[in-house]
């Protein structure tokens, strides 16, 4: 007498296969920690390492004149902006995109959605990419503006079918959405940040100023130290291609033994 149509699996192999998903999980959900746990422990290095100039130190006013504390005042805040855009931003999105291969790795992405799936996750990695090295490499008119604003629609859009096509085929845990929010709302705090630190180009943008836009492309007259260029490039790749390349290269192998 025929019970099923598809056997059941041993108790073992469950068991078995559960801890090897609950292993996955965690090691990429740790070593998603730890670079996260790098970055702050970056911030809390320069924050502390920071070194008051002679001249400073010897003469501290009892009492600044108004304008000169306006002045300090958005001196501390363009620092703040642009340790931000540097130092705080880029971890926490390599750290998101981290957890999100981890994710997908814990839901068997190669046995379920595929690799229509994983080719829009190398797609989505491009898309937060290309502002990000632009702001690293380039002055920031006008058009990396426009850029960045364009590739957050863009990213907004491939996550929509990304989503589409994850749902239909596999389990998206909490925790996969989760860290999903945390990838989405990276651009905008990015854009946010450069409005804040280009307000002038931004204003001439929208027309709201009495100078007209720049829309040159040029690189930056003081680029950033090549430490922190290498350093960049280094992490994208490591963290964020080298992961979603290995995602594709896992799904087009099950693939093709089918």
């Amino acid at each position: 007498m025929v019970v099923g149509l598809h056997p059941m699996p041993s108790r073992g192999s469950l068991d078995d296969n559960g801890r090897e998903r609950r292993s996955l999980l965690v090691s990429g959900t740790g070593a998603a920690g730890i670079l996260a746990g790098l970055g702050l422990a970056l911030l809390w290095w320069r924050l502390l390492g920071r070194e008051r100039t002679p001249e400073a130190a010897a003469h501290v006013p009892a009492r600044e004149t108004p304008a000169r504390e306006q002045a300090l005042d958005g001196g501390h805040v363009t620092k703040a902006v642009r340790f931000s855009l540097l130092y705080v931003l880029p971890p926490i999105w390599l750290a998101s995109s981290l957890g999100d291969w981890a994710c997908h790795r814990y839901s068997r992405i190669e046995k379920t959605a595929g690799v229509k799936e994983s080719v829009t996750h190398l797609l989505l990695m491009g898309e937060m990419a290309l502002p990000v090295l632009a702001t690293v490499f380039l002055e920031i008119t006008s058009p990396v503006i426009l850029m960045m604003v364009a590739a957050l629609l863009a990213h907004e859009v491939t996550v929509y079918g990304d989503l589409r096509i994850a749902t239909a085929k596999r389990e998206v845990t909490p925790t996969e959405q989760m860290v999903h929010s945390f990838m989405e709302m990276i651009p905008l705090v990015g854009i946010w940040l450069v409005s804040v630190l280009r307000e002038d180009e931004l204003r001439a943008l929208l027309g709201t100023s009495s100078r007209a836009p720049d829309f040159s492309l040029r690189l930056k007259k003081q680029p950033l130290p090549i430490s922190y260029r290498a350093g960049l490039i280094s992490a994208i790749a490591l963290f964020g291609a080298v992961p979603y390349a290995e995602e594709l290269w896992r799904t087009l192998r099950v693939a093709a033994r089918r």
